[in-house]
C-alpha cells in the first residue's frame, strides 16, 4: 500500500458499507453517521437528553488527542475555546456516554514483572474504536493529511491499533500500551491468553526506525524473562512497502501486510 492509500483508509474507516466508496462518499457517510450520534444514539443508549452540538465538540476535542495520553483536565481545557460551559461532570457523563456506544476505547497500560524495580504509568492512550470517527471530527481529507504528517502519523497510529485490536481478539489475545517513569513507550503489546508477548513501534518512516528498534530491544531486556518469556516478536509497523528483518532481529511490517 501506498502514502495515499493509507490516507484513503484512515477517512474511510473499516466499515463494511463504505468499502466501494470514494474519499467523497466516505466523508458525506461518516458526516451523516455522526450527525445521527449526536443528535439520537447518545439519547437513545443513556435516556436522557444531550447536547448535540456540546457532543460534536467533545468528539473534535477527543480526535485532537487521539493515540496521546490525555486527561479529562486536558480535555476540558481544550474545549474551553469552543465551549467553556462544560464542567468535569458534564465531560464524564459524555464520555461514558461515547464509551457505551463503543466509539472509543482507551488503550490500557500493561504491567509486566520487570527485572528492577519502576513505576510503570497506569494513563492510558485515548482511541476511538475506527480512526475515521476522528478523522471526520476533524474535517480531515486525505489532502490535509498528507500536507501534516503529524497529524497524519497519530492517526496512521490509530489505525495501526484499531487493526492490532481485531487480530489480537482473534488469536484470544489483547493490547496494551507500555510507559515507564523514564520515559521508555512503547505503543503496542500483544499478550495472548497462553502468555506469549510481542512488541511493537508505529512508525510511519523509515528514518525512525533505528530508534524505534533501540527502545524496543531497551524495553525487552528491562521484562523479568524468567517469569514473562522471551518476547515471540519485536516488530516495526511501517507504512513502507517492504517487509524485512533488521540485523537486530526487530521485525518491519507494512501495515496493509497484517492478516489473523
Amino acid at each position: 500500500m501506498t502514502i495515499s492509500e493509507y490516507a484513503l483508509w484512515i477517512i474511510k474507516g473499516g466499515w463494511p458499507e463504505s468499502i466501494g466508496d470514494n474519499e467523497q462518499q466516505s466523508i458525506r457517510r461518516m458526516k451523516a453517521y455522526i450527525d445521527a450520534l449526536c443528535k439520537e444514539d447518545v439519547n437513545k443508549v443513556s435516556g436522557k437528553k444531550y447536547s448535540e452540538n456540546r457532543m460534536k465538540k467533545i468528539l473534535e476535542s477527543l480526535a485532537r488527542f487521539t493515540a496521546s495520553e490525555a486527561t479529562n483536565a486536558s480535555i476540558l481545557e481544550d474545549l474551553k475555546a469552543l465551549d467553556s460551559s462544560t464542567s468535569e461532570n458534564t465531560l464524564i457523563d459524555y464520555l461514558d456516554v461515547l464509551n457505551k456506544l463503543y466509539l472509543s476505547e482507551d488503550l490500557k497500560t500493561w504491567n509486566p514483572n520487570l527485572r528492577s524495580k519502576t513505576a510503570i504509568r497506569s494513563s492510558p492512550a485515548r482511541f476511538f474504536i475506527d480512526p475515521s470517527i476522528g478523522a471526520s471530527a476533524l474535517k480531515l481529507t486525505t489532502e490535509k493529511l498528507l500536507n501534516d504528517f503529524e497529524i497524519f502519523g497519530l492517526f496512521f497510529e490509530a489505525l495501526a491499533i484499531r487493526d492490532l485490536r481485531i487480530y489480537a481478539e482473534y488469536n484470544s489475545g489483547e493490547v496494551f500500551r507500555y510507559k515507564d517513569k523514564n520515559g521508555l513507550e512503547i505503543d503496542a503489546i500483544i499478550q495472548l491468553i497462553d502468555g506469549r508477548w510481542g512488541a511493537i513501534e508505529v512508525k510511519m518512516g523509515s528514518h525512525l526506525f533505528d530508534d524505534a528498534a533501540k527502545k524496543l530491544i531497551a524495553f525487552s531486556n528491562k521484562i523479568n524473562q524468567k517469569k514473562m518469556g522471551e518476547p515471540a516478536f519485536l516488530a516495526i509497523i511501517s507504512a513502507t512497502e517492504r517487509a524485512y528483518i533488521r540485523e537486530d532481529g526487530v521485525k518491519i511490517i507494512p501495515l496493509g501486510c497484517l492478516r489473523n
